[in-house]
């Protein structure tokens, strides 16, 4: 995910979170990019939709565990806890 962020700072966007929505994706496809970023754009997005179904299962078994313990619930209150939303990038 760091390296698509690289690939559309290089391209002068700042997108930060907004790169990983479905518009944000979108926009980085239309991206024109030379043969090899455009490339190694291609081979970033295509892992990335493979890797995505892994996280979204793994991230579903820690929660239900987490659930099963009280202070694991009490720690996912913690502001700096971040659950992985689903999204065509994420």
């Amino acid at each position: 995910m760091n390296q698509l962020q690289a690939l559309a700072m290089n391209e002068g966007y700042r997108w930060k979170k907004k790169l990983f929505s479905a518009p944000g994706r979108a926009l980085l496809e239309k991206l024109s990019l030379a043969p090899w970023a455009s490339r190694r754009r291609q081979e970033l997005l295509e892992l990335l939709d493979r890797m995505n179904p892994t996280i979204e299962e793994l991230t579903a078994a820690v929660e239900r565990e987490a659930r099963k313990r009280p202070e694991a619930m009490r720690l996912m209150t913690h502001p700096g806890w971040v659950r992985l939303q689903h999204s065509p990038m994420c």
